[in-house]
C-alpha cells in the first residue's frame, strides 16, 4: 500500500513537471500566435492572418467569440461557444483548416472550463487531426494539453500524462 501511494505521488510530480514544462514551452514557442491561459485552460488567441481565403464574416465571428470569452461569465462563455460554432462552419466551408482547428480548440477549451468534459473531448479530438494536417506544432501541443486537462478533471491521470508527454514532444 505504501508503494502505491509513493508511485501515485511520483506520477503526480511527473505530470506537474511536464505540465509546467509545457506551459513554459508554449509561452516561449507560440510560433503561430499568442497562447493565452485562463485558469488551467488554454485557448489560441488572435493570430496574424492573411485575408486570402478567409471570409470576413468568419473572421468577425471568431473575433466576437474571443470578446465573449474574455468577458468570462458562464453566460458569455456559452455565447462564445455558439459564435465560434458559426465561425467554424464558415472556416470549414472556406477550406481554412488552420482557423477551423483553432476554433475547435477554443470551443473544446471553453467546454472544459465549464466542466462539460465529453463536449470538450469531442471538439478537441476534432481539432487534433486538423492541427496536425496543417503542421501547427504549437496548436497541436495546445490541443493535447487541453485534452490532458479534461482527462485530469475526470481523474484519468494516466491518460492525462500520456497527452502531456505527447504535447511536450511536439514542442
Amino acid at each position: 500500500m505504501g508503494n502505491r501511494s509513493f508511485d501515485r505521488k511520483l506520477r503526480w510530480r511527473k505530470w506537474l513537471r511536464h505540465g509546467l514544462a509545457l506551459l513554459l514551452g508554449i509561452m516561449l514557442f507560440a510560433e503561430a500566435g499568442v497562447v493565452r491561459a485562463q485558469g488551467s485552460h488554454s485557448i489560441t488567441a488572435t493570430v496574424t492572418v492573411s485575408q486570402n481565403n478567409l471570409g470576413t464574416e468568419a473572421e468577425g465571428l471568431f473575433q466576437k467569440g474571443g470578446e465573449l470569452y474574455r468577458e468570462g461569465s458562464e453566460e458569455s462563455l456559452r455565447r462564445a461557444i455558439e459564435v465560434w460554432k458559426q465561425a467554424r462552419e464558415l472556416f470549414q466551408d472556406a477550406g481554412n483548416q488552420a482557423r477551423e482547428a483553432t476554433t475547435l480548440t477554443n470551443i473544446g477549451a471553453v467546454y472544459s472550463a465549464l466542466g462539460e468534459n465529453q463536449h470538450a473531448l469531442d471538439y478537441l479530438n476534432q481539432a487534433l487531426p486538423l492541427v496536425r494536417a496543417v503542421g501547427n506544432r504549437g496548436g497541436e501541443a495546445t490541443t493535447l494539453n487541453n485534452i490532458a486537462y479534461v482527462y485530469r478533471d475526470q481523474g484519468k491521470l494516466d491518460v492525462a500524462l500520456e497527452n502531456i508527454d505527447a504535447a511536450i514532444q511536439h514542442h
